[in-house]
């Protein structure tokens, strides 16, 4: 019997496309001290590299899967994040779903880079499991595993909008453990490291999926 090799789908790109021309156009408005054409060129050429290796990957909903860290990229827009935050945002998950490793971020994008990325599928590996007297235990942890505070920040705007699109996830127990790690990790960060227009963002979807009924009747009145 002969091997064949594995039929990667046809990907529509021209959202993900249209997205990272708006950040683009976004990150110029408020970073005047640089350039426009280094930040086109420095963006343009991490997403070409982000989409490459993540290509025939999807979301649950449907979406290429590049689409997520451009979103997540927008979640940090108010915090007026730096070039290295925003390329780390867009390779977050390249170390940890595509072939690429640190080596190669390094090799393209920078030390500064490859270091978040390397911290980000670091903090990928820790699973909350539902304990209460580990919950206190397990934020410590992951603020003391981190060197640069970015690792976290874009750990939370990853974290927001896995959370703004849970409803795809076809598992509703797991969509509920992920709303209670959220809740129980993740939010409480957000507020300890005083970002609170992202702590309120992350309950609101914790609320909406934990408390689908309420969250309803509070929002349609």
């Amino acid at each position: 019997m002969s091997e064949t090799t594995p039929i990667i789908p046809e990907v529509d790109y021209r959202e993900a496309e249209r997205l990272m021309h708006e950040l683009i156009s976004k990150v110029q408005e408020y970073m005047k001290r640089v350039p426009p054409e280094t930040i086109d060129k420095t963006l343009w050429d991490t997403y070409v590299f982000a989409r490459d290796a993540h290509h025939g990957q999807m979301r649950k909903s449907g979406e290429a899967y590049i689409t997520h860290p451009i979103l997540a990229c927008f979640l940090l827009l108010h915090l007026k994040p730096d070039l290295v935050s925003l390329q780390s945002c867009i390779l977050h998950d390249v170390i940890e779903d595509t072939p690429f490793d640190r080596a190669e971020i390094a090799k393209r994008f920078g030390e500064e880079v490859a270091s978040i990325c390397e911290g980000l599928s670091k903090l990928s590996a820790i699973k909350y499991r539902g304990e209460e007297r580990t919950v206190e235990s397990l934020r410590k942890m992951l603020i003391a595993m981190v060197e640069d505070l970015r690792v976290i920040i874009v750990k939370l705007a990853d974290r927001l909008h896995n959370m703004q699109t849970l409803d795809h996830h076809p598992d509703p127990k797991k969509r509920e453990r992920i709303a209670l790690e959220t809740l129980n990790i993740y939010a409480p960060i957000a507020d300890r490291l005083g970002i609170f227009r992202m702590k309120e963002m992350l309950e609101t979807e914790c609320f909406r999926v934990l408390h689908p009924e309420a969250y309803m009747s509070i929002t349609t009145e």
